[in-house]
């Protein structure tokens, strides 16, 4: 018995094959009841159509979730060897932080949900990192969306998992996030980066959107902001509710001693 895919192929390749238009087929049809359009291409794709009518949906696999995710910049080593094994792990895909190719037998060992790798959507693009996942065999990639035209970059690469600051998108860009979450084509992590001048987790908004989890900032932001500075987990965790404290991911860089052990 033909699958589903088996089917779609068939009757795409036969509706190639076509030399007429499908109007002009029905209106032959209609016109000559000598026609024998049995024999012609159109028939047998609407044939593979009508089979197709009969084999039930393949069932969709659940698309990552972006909760209880390390995003990584240059402290792969740490994130490796500290953040709970329960963690996803999006390492670097700019050429400047790729010193994690190494680890990625340690961290497969460790039974974490997925690794996978992320770009910035500006200076690093969506195509790098998607090789960079093919190239070291990561499960998945990761954009950015803190900025519109960011946040276009990652949707126009169908990225699977996002993370950014919705506050900074359009309304129909926060609507078009929104749809594909609903669609289950993508998982959003909004910001949450106190040490760079935003709100606490628990005053933090995501405009709306649907997000899996709060992402918090774990590096010193004080080259970033005038207020920047580098807020602990400890900080973080007496400021964000306890529900979504348990979900929560975190983007690393330079992030202090002991800190990832601290993640729930």
């Amino acid at each position: 018995m033909a699958t589903e895919q088996e089917l779609k192929d068939s009757a795409a390749a036969h509706a190639r094959a076509t030399t007429k238009t499908w109007d002009w087929y029905l209106q032959k049809i209609r016109a000559d009841p000598g026609y024998q359009y049995t024999n012609t291409e159109w028939y047998q794709a609407g044939a593979d159509l009508q089979r197709l009518k009969g084999i039930p949906p393949t069932p969709q696999s659940p698309g990552l979730v972006f909760q209880n995710v390390v995003v990584v910049s240059d402290s792969a080593t740490q994130a490796v060897n500290e953040a709970p094994t329960h963690y996803g792990l999006l390492f670097s895909a700019d050429p400047r932080y790729m010193q994690w190719t190494g680890l990625v037998g340690q961290a497969r060992g460790q039974g974490r949900p997925f690794l996978g790798c992320w770009c910035d959507c500006r200076t690093t693009l969506p195509e790098v990192a998607q090789q960079v996942a093919k190239q070291y065999a990561l499960d998945t990639w990761a954009g950015q969306g803190e900025s519109g035209d960011e946040l276009a970059t990652a949707l126009a690469a169908e990225c699977p998992l996002l993370v950014g600051n919705a506050s900074g998108w359009t309304s129909a860009q926060r609507d078009e996030v929104t749809a594909r979450i609903g669609q289950g084509r993508l998982s959003f992590a909004q910001e949450a980066y106190t040490n760079a001048g935003g709100p606490w987790p628990e005053s933090t908004s995501s405009q709306g959107v649907p997000c899996a989890s709060l992402c918090i900032g774990l590096y010193d932001a004080s080259s970033e902001q005038p207020n920047g500075r580098y807020v602990s987990v400890a900080e973080y965790r007496a400021h964000t509710p306890s529900g979504m404290w348990m979900g929560i991911s975190a983007y690393v860089s330079g992030v202090h001693p002991g800190e990832l052990a601290q993640l729930p």
